[in-house]
């Protein structure tokens, strides 16, 4: 039985390549809760629309186990706080959302996949900056501020499963 109330567990991550020249990416996320909403601030998230750039998406060669994942270059962004509204997404009971990232040189090592056979393992991880089980209009300014540190504001890990993608 499933509780009443959306927790960090009921966002379903996936990925998949939509697009070999060039390569894309694209992430989804999934509210899998029955009856409730989810609000997720989209900061260093699947869905920050610099996601690859602030490593939340990781590289390995496709063609031996156990190498390393490439050292992509890596931003730290320093942003306004609070943050507005805009950067919310609410997430009713089964609704997904999803944006594609390209794989472009020199973030991307094109030439060392397709050295190494032209594929690769891709996943996504990091750490949810902010959640909450209510609608965008549901959370309070007060809440917006505190962040993950608000009463009903929740924090979590999140890991997709690795997806083999062609260069």
């Amino acid at each position: 039985m499933s509780s009443s109330t959306a927790t960090p567990a009921d966002l379903a991550l996936s990925i998949a390549q939509t697009s070999a020249n060039p390569p894309t990416l694209s992430i989804k996320l999934t509210n899998t809760h029955a009856s409730a909403p989810l609000t997720l601030l989209t900061w260093d998230s699947p869905l920050d629309p610099q996601a690859l750039a602030l490593g939340l998406v990781h590289i390995a060669p496709a063609a031996s186990e156990g190498d390393e994942p490439f050292k992509l270059p890596t931003i730290k962004v320093s942003r306004k706080l609070p943050p507005r509204r805009e950067d919310l997404i609410t997430l009713a009971p089964g609704q997904s959302r999803a944006q594609e990232i390209e794989f472009k040189e020199p973030v991307v090592p094109l030439g060392k996949i397709r050295e190494k056979g032209g594929k690769a393992k891709v996943w996504v991880m990091g750490n949810w900056r902010a959640l909450w089980a209510k609608t965008v209009e549901q959370v309070g300014d007060e809440e917006l501020e505190a962040m993950e540190a608000a009463k009903d504001g929740m924090t979590g890990a999140f890991e997709s499963e690795g997806v083999l993608v062609e260069v």
